[in-house]
Formats: structure tokens, C-alpha cells, sequence
């Protein structure tokens, strides 16, 4: 006798959807590099007031600075230190979400964020950096994985997600100029996202999974079994 059963060979993220991810994703990080050489004043001594804090945003009413103030670092280790992970979440959420996600979607939805952030803090405090950005595509990335991945159980899934999470996001050490409430507003905001993400596109994911049958024949079970039963 043979019993039919069904295994997921694969999903939607078994493969990159998209065209040019990495591409992409150097070309944000390009158009950073090119922000923060002009708020430095490196590019032909041009300077520009691109850094938000309440002051300017909330009481000068300069809310296009929420999404300026992304794309400006203090310095270039700084630069470094972000776009690194940025290189890395960016082109993974392109390659399997698309160029409209990232950077579009995201980059709109982290302003937003930086909104809530700033209005924390002290009147002439910069927020700056796209360390948030980096905990949102982060953060997003882990939830619909935890969805979508369904070849191992949900409890795996989880531990697999937390873990990663504790890995790339847990601070080595504190200092008094990280803005700590950034990081992990762009992480929640990321996995808030990413339910939203998942439950809106739930089909269009279910689509792509790709299920194979199995056969298990258990006539040699039948054989032990009726073995056994010579020696009662």
C-alpha cells in the first residue's frame, strides 16, 4: 500500500524575481555618498542644510529634512559603517521585492519613521544616517521570511529569524551619539510592514510555492509485521 504525500521544494524567495539588485542597490548607496559630499561641502565647496532636527522640522516646518537627513552621514567611516548592511538588505529586498520597494517604498516609509524619531528629541538634536533604513529592510526581511518559508515549521522559522535579528542588530557596545530609538523604531516599523506586506500579497506568495509528490510504501512494514506474527 502507498500512502501520497506532498513536500514544498520551493517558495517565493527560492529565487530572486527581480533584475539588477545588486545594481540597485550601489546606486542608492551612490546617491548617499554623493548627499553626504554635499552636506560636507565636498562637492565644488557646495554646502547644503540637508540634517534635520525638531527645530528645523517640527517649529521651521522643513518636514522634507525627515528624508534628507537619510541620506547624510557625519563622516565617511559613518558612511561605511551603514552602507554595508545597507549593500546587503537593499539588494536582497530588490531582488525578491522589487526596485518599487526598495528603495522607493521604503526609503518614503523610513521619512516617516524619522518623523516620530525627531520629535523625540531635543530641539537643535540631528538625527542623521540611514542606520533605520537599514533596521527597516532588516526587520521586514526577517517577518516575510518567517511567512513565507514554509519548508521547515514555524517554530524553526522563528528561532532561524531571532537569531539573525540578535546577530546583525544587537549594539557591540553603546555610545551617547547613536540615536538607539532610529534603530529600533525602522526595526519595528519594519516588521509592522512586513505583516502588512505578507497579508496584502498573501496569494501572489502562495502562487509561487511549488509542491512535489511523494510516495511512501509501507508493504515492507506489512512484511515485518507479518513476520512478527510467525513467532506468537
Amino acid at each position: 500500500m502507498t500512502d501520497r504525500k506532498f513536500e514544498l521544494k520551493e517558495t517565493y524567495l527560492s529565487k530572486f524575481r527581480f533584475p539588477y539588485y545588486w545594481e540597485t542597490s550601489l546606486l542608492f548607496i551612490f546617491i548617499i555618498t554623493v548627499f553626504s559630499n554635499i552636506y560636507w561641502g565636498h562637492i565644488g565647496e557646495l554646502s547644503l542644510p540637508l540634517a534635520g532636527s525638531y527645530h528645523e522640522v517640527f517649529v521651521e516646518k522643513q518636514y522634507w529634512k525627515a528624508w534628507t537627513t537619510t541620506l547624510i552621514h557625519a563622516d565617511m567611516d559613518h558612511v561605511l559603517s551603514n552602507c554595508s548592511m545597507l549593500l546587503f538588505w537593499g539588494a536582497l529586498s530588490t531582488g525578491h521585492y522589487g526596485p518599487y520597494f526598495y528603495p522607493l517604498i521604503s526609503f518614503l516609509i523610513n521619512g516617516l519613521i524619522t518623523l516620530f524619531v525627531i520629535s523625540f528629541h531635543e530641539a537643535h538634536i540631528i538625527v542623521l544616517g540611514a542606520s533605520g533604513l537599514v533596521y527597516f529592510l532588516g526587520g521586514h526581511w526577517i517577518t516575510l521570511y518567517i511567512f513565507i518559508d514554509k519548508k521547515i515549521s514555524l517554530p524553526k522559522r522563528i528561532f532561524k529569524g531571532i537569531g539573525v535579528g540578535l546577530v546583525l542588530f544587537s549594539p557591540s557596545s553603546m555610545a551617547q551619539n547613536i540615536s538607539y530609538l532610529s534603530h529600533y523604531l525602522g526595526l519595528l516599523g519594519g516588521i509592522i510592514f512586513g505583516f502588512v506586506h505578507y497579508y496584502s500579497r498573501n496569494k501572489s506568495f502562495q502562487e509561487k510555492e511549488k509542491w512535489i509528490e511523494t510516495f511512501e510504501d509501507d508493504t515492507q512494514d506489512e512484511d515485518d509485521l507479518n513476520k512478527d506474527n510467525l513467532f506468537h
